[in-house]
């Protein structure tokens, strides 16, 4: 059942599993502005599947017009916008084989911004961007809107050949948390994230959720622990261990990033973007033949790290810029100590620099340094610029 070019499973309880399959020459959404959505749940209050839900979208298109595409927007869970929830108690799968104008989402959809008693609750979630795969916006582990909920893990897979490749006015980023752009609320993941690129994510890559709020808001899209290996070459790519936060909170437990060999990006945080993230913990490791062209942060971009920081440049690990175990900028704190250890290669011509503390932010414990690798120009164990202080004791080996 469904409505405005809407596919998923209709409103009473679904006793076992439900698959949908959007085959080659498919297509969810007749013209460019028709809802075109996927859902593999249920839709309105007291929709329930008690099972697992697998949706696949085989449809590529032949065209680049702006109705060119099998579905706008794919979800594993159900949709709901009024009071009450819609439910997949298991596992939601989304395979995406072909084209998607819009997003995916891993879990499902709260669709009232004005209705915060509405929410829409999955199991867990597994989404594949497969080889041939194309997403025009984002992609999420988790779901769409306040009171939209994982309780359990996230995974978040973009294949070799598959592509996040964003758009004149879409961004193209991957999030292993959920979205919310309310007032007010909660988007969650209450497991694990783990994302894994091999393929190709044009702007940013995070291990958290996406809170996109307006000026006062109060909302949070918030995950438990994440872990981020990025093994793509794309020397534009920034990746955060955290959540990205406008207004309000993006708050995620413990963060692990890896550039795995054959990684190549841009820039690496820790933690997250904006004042509102935070992590409790961060490990970064740029493995042999991972590279980064710019810095590594262990903190974050413009948040909180409440605890420790790690930073490891691996034995053929390769950063041509500065590494820093601290944060970005002036509210990008860090709670606890850091630790950065170089067995690889610190180089740049406007760089080649390893600071203990950050660049423009403070760290409240202690600074480690530890070189057995090659750092082209200075070593130092606290931070830079006028508010890189370092409140506890600085070492250097």
């Amino acid at each position: 059942g469904g409505y405005d070019s809407t596919v998923g499973v209709s409103d009473d309880s679904t006793k076992g599993n439900t698959v949908v399959t959007i085959e080659e020459g498919g297509k969810v959404g007749s013209t460019a502005t028709s809802s075109g959505n996927v859902y593999g749940g249920g839709s309105g209050a007291g929709s329930a599947v008690t099972g697992n839900t697998a949706v696949t979208v085989n449809g590529s298109g032949t065209g680049t017009s702006a109705t060119d595409f099998a579905a706008v927007n794919v979800y594993g869970g159900g949709f709901i916008n009024a009071a009450g929830t819609t439910t997949v108690e298991g596992k939601a799968t989304v395979v995406i084989n072909g084209k998607i104008k819009t997003s995916v989402y891993g879990g499902g959809c709260q669709g009232s911004s004005a209705n915060v008693t509405a929410s829409a609750v999955t199991g867990s979630t597994e989404v594949t961007i497969a080889d041939g795969g194309s997403v025009a916006d984002s992609v999420y582990g988790g779901g769409s809107g306040a009171g939209s909920t994982v309780t359990g893990d996230t995974t978040v897979t973009v294949a070799n050949g598959g592509s996040v490749s964003g758009s004149a006015t879409n961004t193209g980023n991957v999030y292993g948390g959920g979205f919310i752009n309310a007032t007010s609320g909660e988007n969650k993941v209450n497991g694990k994230t783990t994302v894994v690129i091999n393929g190709t994510v044009k702007s940013n890559v995070y291990g958290g959720g996406n809170q996109d709020g307006k000026a006062g808001s109060t909302a949070s899209a918030d995950t438990g622990d994440t872990e981020v290996t990025v093994a793509c070459g794309n020397t534009s790519l920034y990746v955060y261990g955290g959540g990205y936060s406008t207004y309000g909170t993006s708050s995620s437990g413990s963060a692990k990033v890896t550039i795995a060999n054959g990684g190549n990006v841009n820039t690496v945080n820790g933690g997250g973007i904006g004042a509102g993230s935070t992590v409790s913990s961060t490990d970064v490791t740029i493995a042999d033949s991972g590279k980064v062209n710019s810095y590594v942060y262990g903190g974050s971009s413009s948040g909180t790290v409440t605890g420790s920081t790690k930073v490891t440049i691996a034995s053929g690990g390769a950063v041509s810029g500065n590494v820093f175990g601290g944060s970005y900028s002036t509210t990008g704190t860090v709670g606890g100590n850091t630790e950065v250890i170089v067995s690889g290669t610190v180089s740049g011509t406007y760089g080649g620099n390893v600071y203990g503390g950050g660049l423009n932010s403070n760290v409240t414990g202690n600074t480690a340094v530890t070189v057995s690798g090659t750092v082209s120009q200075s070593v130092y164990g606290g931070g830079s610029i006028s508010n890189g202080a370092s409140s506890g004791t600085v070492s250097v080996v």
